[in-house]
């Protein structure tokens, strides 16, 4: 059977249509429907495409793949790509966006279509196939995994934290786990489980700051450094590396400061640094040949400081956000009361009111589960806990193929344990009465993007 072949061109954006049967979308009935649709599906993440396009360009190894369509109002409809044509369209033209953005999403994005004026992207080069059947075959490859080695054969997490050292922005989580590797005298067994590490655990626990004191690790321009000799700082993250390779400590165990905090403080003896090992000076983790002052103390004497990496342009605009639920997250909630919560969940600044962000993220999903199982009283038993409740509506909806499997298994292991922000209490006073220390805004914005799919299947 002979190979097809596709045609290549280079043709301006505005001679580039949307395709109104994207996968991503339900049909469409014009372009400006495609792409508003696009817009409100994306939310900032469209926002965040098209800040990358004006700063970094289009991928020159990517090409958009389009066909040239029956109807004749564009002379190309793109067949993949459809996520950056937008993205280049709302650059070139950003009210498109007007009343589907949120208004602060929808300023940063005029921001930035006045930096991309400056340096336009006017055509992109384009695969043109003979018809989208011919084209699907590609499409299909680009989009798909578990195609038995022929499509997309992502990364793991580990695989992603190779190649980010190897390009050097090595994470906190690979430093450490490759000095545990280079010095902590494992078996030859231990290196080759070190894979299986769940890195986002370790990054949890190295980055509690009672972690950090107690170890004796900073961290600085994006590297980790100690004030500790090297022999020292082995002690602990040798076995922080192994008790999460033997699965003694998890996700759900190291959940809480208070978790983290009982982890660290039952570490045997000969499993803490010396208190009285202590340096004059910080150095880069493994290395002592490159001194890092304290502030303190930083004088002509420190030799060759460490690199700082450049700040993008972009930073300002584009940052993780400040509230627990995302403003691209609209729920068609009916009861006021609970919608009163939701837009409070939008607009409180969680970087200064992180305790009251967390009372009302467990009371909006504790009002959202009864709200929700007040209507299936005939086929889930009456639950007390948030945990319980949680746990019934996860189990529903993964029994009619709602719920994903691996946000089920996050379902299932917040239900199994009580979390900060989901405790096993009937009263919200925890955060008030108790000495339960205020969340990170990152751990509450972490447990909203972890509910999220409930919470849209609920208030769909």
């Amino acid at each position: 059977m002979p190979r097809l072949h596709a045609q290549r061109v280079t043709i301006p954006i505005h001679k580039i249509g949307v395709d109104e049967r994207n996968p991503r979308l339900p049909p469409q009935q014009s372009q400006r429907e495609a792409i508003r649709a696009m817009i409100e599906q994306q939310g900032e993440k469209i926002v965040h495409l098209a800040a990358d396009i004006t700063e970094h360009g289009l991928s020159e190894a990517e090409r958009f793949m389009a066909i040239v369509p029956d109807n004749q109002r564009f002379p190309y409809v793109s067949l993949d790509g459809n996520r950056r044509l937008v993205a280049l369209k709302l650059l070139q033209e950003p009210t498109l966006a007007d009343g589907v953005l949120s208004g602060r999403w929808f300023s940063r994005l005029l921001k930035i279509a006045e930096l991309f004026a400056k340096d336009p992207i006017k055509e992109v080069e384009l695969a043109v196939f003979d018809s989208r059947e011919h084209g699907a075959l590609w499409v299909a490859r680009r989009h798909s995994v578990n195609l038995n080695g022929i499509g997309q054969d992502p990364w793991d997490a580990m695989e992603k934290h190779r190649f980010d050292a190897w390009r050097g922005v090595a994470s906190r989580e690979w430093q450490v786990l490759q000095f545990v590797h280079e010095h902590g005298n494992l078996s030859p067994a231990d290196v080759k489980r070190l894979p299986k590490v769940p890195m986002s655990t370790l990054l949890r626990l190295i980055g509690d700051s009672y972690v950090k004191e107690q170890l004796g690790l900073e961290y600085r321009n994006n590297l980790v450094v100690t004030n500790l000799p090297n022999e020292e700082v082995i002690k602990p993250l040798r076995r922080i590396i192994l008790d999460l390779l033997d699965r003694k400590e998890d996700v759900t165990t190291l959940d809480s400061k208070a978790d983290r905090k009982r982890y660290i403080d039952n570490l045997a003896l000969t499993e803490k640094p010396s208190s009285t090992a202590s340096l004059t000076h910080f150095h880069r983790l493994g290395q002592k040949e490159r001194f890092v002052a304290p502030p303190a103390i930083a004088s002509k004497a420190c030799p060759e400081p460490l690199p700082v990496a450049p700040k993008s342009a972009f930073r300002k605009l584009i940052n993780e956000r400040t509230t627990i639920a995302p403003s691209s997250c609209q729920l068609a909630i009916g009861q006021p009361r609970i919608q009163d919560i939701y837009q409070e969940l939008q607009q409180l600044d969680i970087t200064a009111h992180a305790t009251a962000g967390a009372v009302l993220l467990r009371l909006f999903v504790e009002l959202s589960l009864d709200h929700f199982l007040a209507r299936l009283t005939e086929r889930i038993e009456a639950t007390t806990s948030v945990a319980e409740k949680l746990e019934a509506a996860a189990k529903y909806f993964s029994a009619n193929g709602s719920l994903g499997e691996d946000e089920c298994v996050y379902m299932r292991k917040i239900s199994d344990r009580n979390s900060v922000l989901l405790p096993n209490v009937d009263s919200l006073s925890v955060y008030v009465h108790t000495q339960v220390a205020a969340p990170l805004p990152a751990d509450l914005r972490q447990q909203w993007d972890a509910l999220q799919p409930i919470l849209r299947l609920i208030w769909s």
